[in-house]
């Protein structure tokens, strides 16, 4: 199988959350769609009252469609009308998940089929397929610090057996650093969050099949878990070795890959 390398960025700090609930500046976004981009107009379609937090620069809207772009859910068209539009993929899932309608058509019985479509498109993308098998090699579990350090480790494809070795040998021991030094070190634990966090929900699909513990659940695990009915839909693809190799952009190009291998068109 051919090795390829990865690109561990850092500048991307935008966060998808799309389940149990669409974020508040993502419903945003995805309801201007069709429009002229202004980031300033979209600024002002963001929620605001006392449970909403409002921000206060245009940063929130290109964050919010940053975070939408990587993984295939919308483009800019670019000059000269530099319209932001929904990829097929985006206008299936959002319209399942109740924006543009009256109520959502997902439900935890059903989410599956959403994942779905998502998996199939995020595919394309090595550094969210890399990501995938890596959790697979390693009890279907991953945490912030164990993913930061073994992006370090993983500068091709060829790393990830390599790097799930050392994850479960620090496991075991009790040793991060067994695992090799941090990709990012950032300021400090919620600088690394930060960094961290936007990787494991652009490659978990907004949780729609990779989740985390919510606060109050009464779990306290550090572990993003691969749900159990995601696992055959995520090997299909990681041993797939016909898939196209991407990095993860926010070009219009990259968007339409994502959206055109979901089955969406």
């Amino acid at each position: 199988m051919a090795t390829h390398q990865l690109e561990w960025r850092t500048n991307f700090r935008a966060n998808l959350y799309l389940w149990p609930e669409i974020a508040p500046n993502i419903r945003a976004v995805a309801e201007c769609t069709g429009q002229k981009y202004d980031e300033r107009a979209i600024l002002a379609q963001f929620p605001t009252g006392k449970h909403a937090k409002q921000p206060k620069t245009t940063r929130s809207v290109r964050n919010a469609v940053e975070s939408l772009s990587l993984v295939g859910l919308c483009y800019r068209t670019g000059a000269p009308q530099d319209k932001l539009m929904l990829t097929k993929l985006g206008e299936v899932l959002f319209k399942f998940l109740g924006v543009g309608t009256s109520k959502p058509l997902i439900n935890d019985k059903n989410r599956q089929l959403a994942a779905e479509r998502s998996i199939a498109g995020l595919a394309v993308i090595l550094e969210y397929r890399t990501i995938w098998k890596l959790m697979r090699l390693t009890g279907n579990r991953l945490t912030n610090d164990e993913l930061n350090r073994a992006m370090r480790l993983m500068k091709t494809t060829a790393n990830v057996e390599e790097a799930a070795d050392r994850i479960l040998e620090a496991r075991e021991k009790g040793d991060l650093s067994l695992i090799g030094p941090y990709l990012y070190t950032g300021r400090n634990k919620a600088d690394q969050r930060k960094m961290i966090n936007p990787w494991f929900l652009r490659a978990g699909g907004g949780r729609l099949f990779i989740w985390l513990p919510t606060p109050g659940s009464g779990s306290k695990s550090k572990f993003r878990h691969i749900e159990d009915w995601a696992v055959p839909m995520l090997d299909a693809w990681t041993k797939n070795s016909g898939l196209p190799s991407l990095h993860a952009s926010t070009d219009a190009s990259c968007a339409q890959a994502i959206s055109e291998h979901s089955g969406c068109g």
